[in-house]
């Protein structure tokens, strides 16, 4: 009996990890509820000087924070000059885009 039963917990491990390397990886979250600094817009972050601390601790652990959801580190090739100067680009760009949102386009960018 205890043979027949590891056999058939094997098989369903197996069945699950099979299953498992075939879902895509995983998504950024684009429709999380967001707090604090991450709903400033674009235009608001191009205004203020952007060495602001508040607004960069919050891009530090916003980044962090979505680099260990995904299980990867997606800032370990980056660094923070590169980071932010991402960030006023697309900020320049899209005025009306929250610093969570660009933040978000950063990590697409990291991910490919």
């Amino acid at each position: 009996m205890r043979h027949s039963l590891s056999v058939s917990a094997a098989a369903a491990f197996l069945a699950f990890s099979a299953v498992a390397q075939s879902l895509p990886s995983p998504a950024l979250a684009e429709d999380v509820t967001v707090w604090g600094q991450g709903n400033i817009l674009c235009s608001d972050w191009n205004l203020k000087d952007r060495s602001d601390s508040e607004n960069r601790q919050w891009v530090f652990g916003f980044l962090v924070g979505e680099s260990a959801a995904f299980g990867q580190d997606l800032l370990k090739d980056s660094s923070a000059d590169v980071l932010f100067k991402e960030i006023d680009r697309i900020c320049a760009l899209k005025i009306s885009l929250t610093l969570a949102k660009a933040a978000q386009s950063v990590l697409r960018e990291l991910r490919k």
